[in-house]
């Protein structure tokens, strides 16, 4: 790109995105939506506000922007281990270890509260659960063809009832979301 066709400014700082991002989510865990400021993530992240400003319009945009990196991160695609359940599990042991082991599983838990009032957030939440429940319906499926899984199986219910049993343990109980439990949740649900 020649100096005409850049526009006028600094050229972006090298790694400003992904810092910018990182500091939302860390900030998220820490502070919750509310209590999160677009100066608290400038000076987490270590740029301007205006740095902030020419990426994301507002602090709903960039944390809109922040959760679908972190959550395009994991299952990035159905893996396929010639198994349903195993496939199954593994989606299930990644989403596990996101809400256990980063700090996705705090921002979770602060963004809750917001989803009534924030539309543009419900909105998220649901675009989120849907690309979770299509990894799983694909999983399924591909158990259901090859006669792993019944042909009666209700996916949808299975759906319901995997991720149900994993994010009710994870809210409400504050459950060890182990293996162990996620074998078992598989094995009860998929038999």
């Amino acid at each position: 790109m020649n100096e005409a066709q850049r526009g006028r400014g600094r050229p972006r700082k090298s790694g400003a995105d992904d810092a910018i991002l990182a500091a939302t989510i860390a900030g998220l865990a820490q502070a919750g939506y509310a209590e999160l400021s677009l100066e608290s993530i400038a000076a987490r992240a270590a740029v301007t506000r205006p740095t902030l400003y020419r990426r994301y319009p507002n602090k709903q945009a960039l944390v809109i922007a922040a959760l679908s990196a972190a959550f395009e991160s994991v299952n990035p695609r159905v893996p396929d281990y010639g198994d349903a359940r195993r496939d199954v599990r593994a989606l299930l042991e990644n989403i596990a270890a996101m809400l256990t082991k980063t700090p996705i599983g705090d921002v979770i838990r602060g963004l809750l509260p917001e989803l009534p009032r924030d539309a543009a957030l419900a909105e998220l939440a649901a675009r989120f659960a849907e690309a979770r429940r299509a990894l799983l319906r694909d999983a399924i499926a591909r158990g259901v063809d090859r006669g792993e899984l019944p042909a009666s199986l209700d996916v949808e219910v299975a759906i319901d009832a995997l991720l149900g049993g994993l994010y009710f343990r994870f809210l409400f109980l504050s459950g060890a979301l182990s293996r162990a439990y996620v074998t078992k949740l598989v094995a009860q649900i998929l038999g």
